[in-house]
């Protein structure tokens, strides 16, 4: 597993939204402001790099990277800041890339779906506005005239995996296919779980790449890389009915890949704890980043307790059974919590944070959960 990921970045806004997104994910982040300090030891985790090419003309862009590549060690996972709005030298430094890196392909994500930017059909929308049609057609520097993505890497021979390609359970497949005959893919998405089934998709089809984007792809490939955040989903186990647990849930689910089992049967008198751990770990093959097991949302008065004990005891079956494959717990219900906690041997629970009002976070201390 790698140690370290650089990221040049074009502009000291753009460094710092990387550098944040990074660190959200868990990892160990630096920043450096001044490209001329920079003398090459990628050191650990995620070392940003200013290098200031967007305000430069093309030669002085070309020195800057040429020189800030050249020190890197030919092996270090590198990627490559954009901006938003495709302003900036994009393919002049994803060519220097290229060049720096004749074996790896450039998987070009421009989307970031957070701040209302996406990309359809290779085109690059603002609010959902193609980007030459905003106020970045006037900037002073970069004005926009364009909004079709591939137009800005002519020359490279790129190629557009569409949104539908994105969506498709093969997509490894789909991009080993492409990356053998272009150098350069485009990547539609719109949501944050789009960015996220590329970022699986492409360290799971064995293409060697660098990722080109603002800042959420990044991310997802170097956590994943480095060993955080990636490799598994967490699991939420709801016992609340309540508008706002399923709001919070349509929310979760707008902004990334989830699987959700309602547990039908829960109050029977046959009902298989077992039998419906075996069908919830069965979702996993689609690579949820969360697995979500739901309390029926119609039950019998008087039943809230027993709901609670079986919606636990399933949890706990596939918490166990499937060890190794979550990489958290979030539960919704008090009743559920408690009875869970207790399945797991759990000893305390360490308070982290305030998640959200009333919502506290923490690390379970002892038994099978810790």
């Amino acid at each position: 597993m790698a140690s370290a990921f650089v990221s040049i970045c074009d502009d000291l806004t753009g460094s710092g939204v990387q550098s944040i997104l990074a660190r959200e994910r868990g990892l160990f982040v630096r920043l450096v402001v001044d490209p001329s300090l920079f003398q090459g030891d990628p050191g650990e985790g995620v070392l940003v790099v200013n290098a200031d090419t967007r305000v430069k003309g093309e030669e002085a862009a070309a020195r800057t990277i040429r020189r800030l590549l050249s020190l890197l060690p030919d092996g270090v996972l590198v990627g490559k800041r954009i901006d938003t709005t495709l302003r900036g030298h994009l393919s002049l430094e994803t060519s220097l890339f290229l060049e720096r890196f004749p074996e790896r392909r450039a998987f070009v994500v421009p989307a970031y779906p957070a701040s209302g930017r996406t990309t359809v059909g290779g085109f690059q929308l603002l609010g959902g506005v193609p980007v030459e049609r905003t106020e970045v057609s006037s900037d002073p520097i970069w004005p926009i005239r364009e909004s079709f993505v591939p137009a800005f890497f002519e020359g490279l021979s790129p190629s557009l995996v569409s949104l539908r390609e994105v969506r498709r359970s093969d997509l490894a497949e789909v991009i080993g296919e492409r990356a053998s005959s272009s150098r350069v893919l485009v990547f539609d998405a719109v949501s944050d779980a789009d960015v996220e089934r590329v970022a699986e998709a492409a360290l799971s089809s064995g293409v060697p790449f660098f990722p080109v984007d603002p800042g959420p792809f990044t991310a997802a490939v170097a956590a994943r890389a480095l060993g955080v955040g990636g490799g598994g989903a967490a699991l939420a186990v709801i016992g609340s009915l309540s508008k706002l647990t399923q709001e919070q849930l349509r929310f979760v689910a707008s902004r990334a890949s989830v699987a959700e089992l309602e547990v039908e049967g829960l109050l029977e008198e046959g009902f298989s704890a077992a039998d419906w751990a075996q069908r919830a770990l069965r979702l996993l093959e689609g690579k949820p980043q969360m697995l979500v097991l739901l309390s029926p949302r119609t039950r019998a008065e008087g039943k809230a307790n027993l709901a609670a004990e079986r919606l636990a005891e399933l949890a706990s079956k596939v918490l166990e059974a499937g060890r190794g494959s979550f990489v958290g717990l979030l539960v919704s219900g008090g009743d559920t919590a408690a009875s869970l906690l207790r399945r797991l041997g759990a000893l305390w629970i360490e308070p982290v944070r305030e998640i959200a009002p009333l919502v506290m976070g923490g690390i379970v201390r002892g038994g099978a959960a810790e």
